[in-house]
């Protein structure tokens, strides 16, 4: 009979095709150990089966290097926490100022606070700005698909982190202008920022996701929790800011203050994680790989093919976009001089309670990341944005003329809670599919493959946020 030593420790390796196939045949399980169902070495999400990650002899998935230095006081653990905030934050920060946009975008000489009387450019600023930096995402996604490797992947990281900082500088300088007199003009500034912002995490985005994967796996979950919470970092620092402050300028200029004070401990943190030992030691191949020849054809071709379901799956969920529906809602007690309702109402509910309940979903991922399959996630995601489509066509987004189904505060945030739990579950798992499906040398391009699809996915999406828009 073939014997094997479970005392014996494993013989070290981050490559699963190193290991023999376990079990051998004909293997007699010590008590607590039953046989597993599956003979093979590779890990489970490229076999489709279940291998407990205790069996001795049997490494766990994507294990720490035992040769790595030590990280340090966690020093690069939580840098990637905050990077991983400090990625979202500046599109984050655009959004949830919606009262700051509204009042610079308003009919200058009218002092109506009415949701039903916004003029165009408040009613589809969210919607034009999505067009204007989806479509550059694409072509400059296209480019870097090819060419994006040859810029040192910790030199792209600077640059989205250097240049989202200097944009939080011009937006808090442009807080304190005037841009009554030329409002048009303001907000082709605005876009042609945000087309800029688009340009970077084209080039760069990608790029901070591969430094990431290069690292252990909870280095990569705790990124991931990182981009969650950006969005409730913003939530709060808009709640502080319209509680001290009662004018709108006052509120957006503490805001972007305070946002540009966030990017620079970013950017500092990030800078001196690349001085330590630990990431030197992950990043010791990235010189090589700026130095491979540029992405042919054939090479895009095969990264889509690997991972074309993850591609598909990726347009399932983000086919319907919501935000431009949740961002016309309005209270119920809208102009009754209620505080709740002229004041609170748009941050606590369209922002902070989505990425308290966005952070939760994210959070379940870590830990109930393998309960539904790829095949199985794929309708799961289907209905749910059908559902939610067309229940938040009923909410209070004004201008309407549709009837509201949903008149009440409390409805309104039950369903966009349920909405964003449900969504920051599916967002994370399906980045840690992409990253079980594909290849450790071939992380970079399948990712910049991936987002060359995704901002696809958005171009012939976005119009249907104005579509929704003119249906209300």
């Amino acid at each position: 009979m073939f014997e094997v030593d479970f005392n014996r420790k494993p013989r070290y390796s981050l490559n699963y095709e190193d290991f023999p196939p376990f079990p051998p045949p004909n293997v007699e399980f010590p008590p607590g150990y039953p046989p597993p169902p599956l003979a093979g070495g590779m890990p489970p999400s490229r076999k489709g089966s279940f291998i407990p990650d205790d069996i001795p002899g049997l490494p766990k998935i994507k294990m720490a290097d035992p040769n790595a230095p030590r990280d340090k006081y966690k020093f690069v653990f939580i840098t990637f926490a905050v990077v991983g905030m400090v990625n979202v934050l500046p599109m984050v920060f655009f959004i949830t100022a919606n009262e700051y946009w509204m009042y610079k975008f308003r009919t200058v000489g009218s002092n109506s606070t009415n949701a039903e009387d916004r003029n165009k450019l408040q009613a589809n600023y969210a919607s034009y700005n999505m067009i204007a930096t989806t479509y550059t995402g694409i072509v400059c996604n296209f480019i870097s698909t090819f060419f994006a490797h040859k810029i040192h992947l910790t030199t792209r990281a600077y640059m989205s982190l250097i240049f989202f900082t200097v944009n939080f500088i011009v937006q808090t300088v442009m807080v304190k202008v005037d841009t009554d007199t030329w409002q048009y003009e303001f907000f082709g500034l605005t876009i042609v920022i945000q087309v800029l912002m688009a340009v970077l995490m084209a080039v760069a985005g990608a790029g901070t996701m591969t430094i990431v994967a290069k690292f252990p796996d909870h280095y990569l979950k705790v990124f991931l929790f990182g981009q969650g919470v950006g969005g409730l970092i913003s939530a709060i620092l808009r709640l502080i800011t319209i509680t001290i402050f009662t004018d709108t300028i006052s509120e957006a200029f503490l805001y972007f203050t305070t946002g540009c004070f966030v990017m620079g401990i970013g950017l500092a943190m990030f800078f001196f994680s690349t001085k330590t030992d630990f990431f030197k030691y992950y990043m010791a191949t990235s010189k090589e790989e700026a130095k491979r020849k540029v992405h042919s054809l054939r090479e895009i071709f095969h990264a889509a093919k690997s991972m074309w379901k993850i591609i598909l799956l990726n347009f399932c969920n983000g086919i319907v976009p919501i935000g431009s529906i949740t961002n016309l809602v309005v209270s119920e007690y809208q102009n009754t001089g209620s505080t709740w309702g002229d004041n609170y109402f748009v941050t606590v509910m369209s922002y902070l309670l989505s990425a308290i309940c966005d952070i939760i979903g994210r959070g379940l991922s870590s830990k109930y990341d393998s309960i539904f399959s790829l095949p199985i996630l794929f309708p799961i995601v289907i209905i749910r944005n059908i559902t939610y489509a067309t229940l938040f066509m009923f909410t209070r987004a004004l201008p309407r003329t549709l009837p509201i189904w949903f008149k009440h505060d409390w409805q309104y945030g039950l369903l966009l809670s349920t909405y964003q739990l449900s969504g920051g579950y599916l967002m994370n798992v399906i980045m840690l599919q992409t990253f079980r499906v594909i290849p450790r040398e071939k992380y970079e391009i399948s990712l910049m493959v991936n987002m060359f699809f995704m901002g696809i996915m958005l171009a012939v999406v976005s119009p249907l946020g104005l579509l929704m828009v003119s249906l209300l």
